[in-house]
């Protein structure tokens, strides 16, 4: 049997990393391609690679090794005789005889209940401190809940005299609440929903100051915070000439994902009406302009241009339409604005301020004939505004 490891020049155990190198070595030395012609060279090559194929795997090469050794056996005793040794009894002094053995009950029963009385102990005094440890933990359990128990009474006297803050923080210490405080815990939801309830009758009575001082309350201290909460906040802030709290809270709205055609007109007109930065309103007009465009399409498909009709849609996308032509206007930027205005008066044919945009978008960029055709019909639907051409020259 071939020794491939006497054929790779490596020891018995060597490495995989060793087998490798030394493959590597030898086919450099012995390839077909340095010896051209030379058959022995290539036999060479062929056997390295052979041992190589099977060292390099291992399952091949645990295979080979045992072969290896069982070979090694079979070659060392090929030409011997086995002989058989010659009986020889053994002496009479050392046999044993086996039948002579007693077992000595008494011995067992003995061993056996020591044995049991051992077990028994050990098993009593894990038992016992088994129940010493959960005599300990159910002391302490009842102790914690006594201590929250003292706790929650004090927040709920401070909440009704009116310390609401420090209430409702001593509130969310307490939570999550055990399985045995489930009246704590419909104590503390009923407080938060009665806040809502308040809050949303504020914000749609107008009362916008009353409502934040609740809608502030489930900000800061409610652990579930309703998404529509938050949008409320924003505008009522906004209503009360809060822009900056406005903006702040309307961009985390956007930044918890919640992007609708609604929250990105109230930024814009805060952007334009309270802090006078037309940049930043004309940035938002344009987001909610591609929100409204990808539901026209996503309702109407690729045609809704020629399908859509503004008396099919909400107020507030005329609004968005309209503003944002005032806005590319005042920044000057005509061609913006007359494509929107052409746009509007596609869809609301009867719009007496689109047409007059249009006009001032013409004007501006002294096509006077453009600009009176769109005057005139403006002021044929009822325009009375105060921009005024005089088209009669």
């Amino acid at each position: 049997m071939q020794n491939y490891y006497i054929l790779l020049e490596i020891s018995e155990s060597a490495t995989q990393t060793e087998i490798k190198a030394a493959f590597k070595k030898l086919a450099v030395r012995y390839h077909p391609d340095k010896h051209a012609g030379d058959e022995h060279m290539a036999e060479r090559f062929k056997e390295i690679n052979e041992a190589y194929q099977v060292l390099s795997n291992p399952y091949e090469k645990a295979r080979y090794d045992i072969k290896l050794t069982y070979g090694r056996s079979a070659e060392t005793t090929a030409y011997e005789t086995p002989t058989r040794p010659a009986y020889k009894p053994i002496p009479k002094q050392y046999r044993r005889n086996y039948s002579e053995a007693k077992v000595d009950w008494r011995e067992n029963w003995i061993a056996t209940a020591y044995a049991f009385i051992f077990t028994f102990i050990v098993a009593s005094v894990v038992m016992l401190a088994i129940f010493i440890k959960n005599f300990y933990d159910e002391k302490q359990h009842e102790e914690l809940l006594l201590e929250r128990r003292q706790r929650f009474e004090v927040a709920v006297e401070n909440f009704r005299m009116g310390q609401i803050e420090d209430a409702l923080l001593a509130f969310n210490e307490l939570t999550p609440h055990m399985k045995e405080e489930e009246d704590m815990a419909s104590y503390t939801t009923e407080i938060y929903s009665d806040f809502i309830e308040k809050a949303e009758t504020h914000y749609y009575s107008l009362q916008f100051e009353n409502a934040i001082y609740y809608y502030e309350l489930i900000e800061r201290f409610s652990p579930k915070k309703p998404i529509v909460l938050k949008e409320h906040l924003a505008k009522a802030y906004a209503r009360i000439n809060q822009p900056h709290e406005a903006i702040k809270m309307f961009t985390q709205l956007l930044v918890l994902g919640y992007r609708n055609l609604d929250c990105y007109i109230a930024m814009a007109e805060i952007y334009r009406d309270q802090l006078g930065n037309l940049e930043e309103a004309k940035r938002y007009y344009v987001h909610a302009n591609e929100l409204a465009i990808k539901q026209y399409r996503s309702v109407y498909g690729r045609a809704y241009p020629l399908v859509i009709q503004g008396k099919h849609l909400p107020p507030m996308h005329y609004n968005l339409f309209t503003s944002l032509a005032h806005i590319y206007l005042q920044l000057e930027m005509y061609e913006k604005a007359l494509n929107t205005t052409d746009w509007n008066v596609q869809i609301w044919p009867d719009s007496a301020e689109n047409y007059a945009l249009a006009a001032m978008g013409h004007l501006a960029l002294d096509h006077t004939a453009e600009a009176c055709d769109n005057f005139l019909i403006a002021s044929a639907l009822g325009y009375n505004g105060t921009v005024q051409i005089d088209c009669n020259r």
